[in-house]
């Protein structure tokens, strides 16, 4: 059995030496990651390999910035990547605009629309969204909170909002998902729907 988990597929900003420039949130959901793969290495060795991998990718520097192959176009600069991604952790739970994220970074809508996509590959409203659904799960699996809990603290409008998205972009409903994640091995089934 593999539990998926989601984080945005984008780099995180970083630098040569990428420990000294990682925020404190993003340090925290390492060690929340690295910590969900040690009570999952036990029982469920798949699971606590996807923890470490993402806990590592989290912490890695980041590829594109130093010579890997993005997309082309005007990107975002160091201090702005750290600035929009700073927004968007301090106010995951509220309604973000684009207009929000491009003052953030201090350019137009459509320059930093098109500079957030070719620095992280991705559109701002497709990383949020992806941000929300890895910082639910993250929740899910470290509280008891109630599900309408979560999806409310995670920005979602409401559980039926989040429970779409979260089966869009997971495969299974977050009550399903939540259960297999922390279910021990014995109990565990993929045929939970």
């Amino acid at each position: 059995m593999t539990t998926s988990f989601v984080f945005p597929p984008g780099p995180i900003p970083g630098s040569l030496n990428a420990y000294a420039a990682v925020p404190q949130t993003t340090a925290r959901l390492a060690v929340e990651l690295i910590d969900a793969a040690s009570r999952a290495m036990d029982c469920e060795r798949d699971a606590a390999r996807l923890y470490l991998e993402r806990a590592a990718e989290v912490l890695s520097m980041d590829a594109v910035e130093h010579g890997g192959a993005g997309a082309p176009g005007p990107r975002l600069t160091l201090w702005q990547r750290r600035r929009v991604l700073s927004l968007i952790n301090e106010r995951i739970s509220d309604r973000l605009s684009l207009d929000d994220l491009a003052a953030a970074a201090r350019l137009s809508r459509s320059y930093f629309a098109r500079a957030f996509k070719s620095s992280f590959e991705q559109t701002p409203h497709a990383y949020v969204m992806a941000h929300r659904i890895t910082t639910a799960q993250l929740a899910m699996i470290t509280s008891d909170q109630p599900l309408c809990e979560i999806a409310l603290a995670c920005g979602f409008g409401d559980q039926a909002h989040f429970t779409r998205a979260f089966r869009k972009t997971v495969g299974r409903p977050p009550h399903v998902w939540r259960r297999l994640a922390c279910a021990p091995p014995a109990f565990a089934t993929e045929d939970l729907r």
